[in-house]
C-alpha cells in the first residue's frame, strides 16, 4: 500500500500463488492492465488490492479464482475501486458480486465498469477510457456543431439565407 511503485504490475506476480494473505499493491502508481497472471494467486483469503492506481483496460476472467477463494472462506476483501477499468465484469466476478452484496468488494466504484473500452490506439490513455482532453474536445466539437445548426436555422426561420 502506498509504495510509490510505477509501471505495469509484472506478471511473475502470478507465481505467488501459494499466498493465502494480504496482496496489497494499492494506492500506487501502476498503470497499464492487470496481468491475467494474478488470478494464479487462487488460494487468497483475505485481502486482494488493486485499487487506487491507473489500471486500465478490463478486468480479467482470470481474477474469478482469486474472488472464488474469497467466496469459499467467506471473507475477504477483493478491491480494484478508483482505477480506469472499463468493459463488462467478468461472469465468474459478476455473479460473486452479487452473492457478497456487501461493500467489501469495491470493483466498480471509480471505475467504467459496464462502459466500452477504447479500442487501441483511440485513446492517449492507451485503451482504457476516454482522456479528459479527449473528452473536452468532442464536448467542443458537439457544442459547435450545435450551435452552428441553431444559427443556420434561426436564420431559416426568419426568411434569410446566410
Amino acid at each position: 500500500d502506498s509504495n510509490m511503485l510505477s509501471s505495469a504490475p509484472p506478471t511473475q506476480l502470478g507465481r505467488l500463488s501459494a499466498m493465502t494473505y494480504w496482496f496489497d499493491l494499492g494506492s500506487n502508481s501502476l498503470t497499464s492492465v492487470i496481468p491475467t497472471e494474478l488470478g494464479n494467486i487462487d488460494q487468497m483469503s483475505s485481502y486482494f488490492n488493486l485499487g487506487l492506481n491507473s489500471l486500465s483496460s478490463t478486468v480479467p476472467t482470470e481474477l474469478g479464482r482469486v474472488g472464488e477463494s474469497m467466496m469459499i472462506d467467506d471473507g475477504g476483501d477483493l478491491v480494484l475501486a478508483s482505477n480506469s477499468l472499463c468493459g463488462d465484469l467478468p461472469t465468474e466476478l459478476a455473479f460473486m458480486v452479487m452473492l457478497r452484496r456487501d461493500t467489501d468488494w469495491q470493483i466498480n466504484k471509480g471505475n467504467f465498469i459496464g462502459s466500452p473500452c477504447a479500442p487501441s490506439g483511440g485513446s492517449t490513455t492507451g485503451g482504457g477510457p476516454m482522456s479528459t482532453h479527449d473528452l473536452l474536445a468532442v464536448v467542443v466539437f458537439v457544442v459547435v456543431a450545435i450551435l452552428g445548426w441553431c444559427v443556420r436555422r434561426s436564420y431559416q426561420v426568419q426568411g434569410d439565407q446566410p
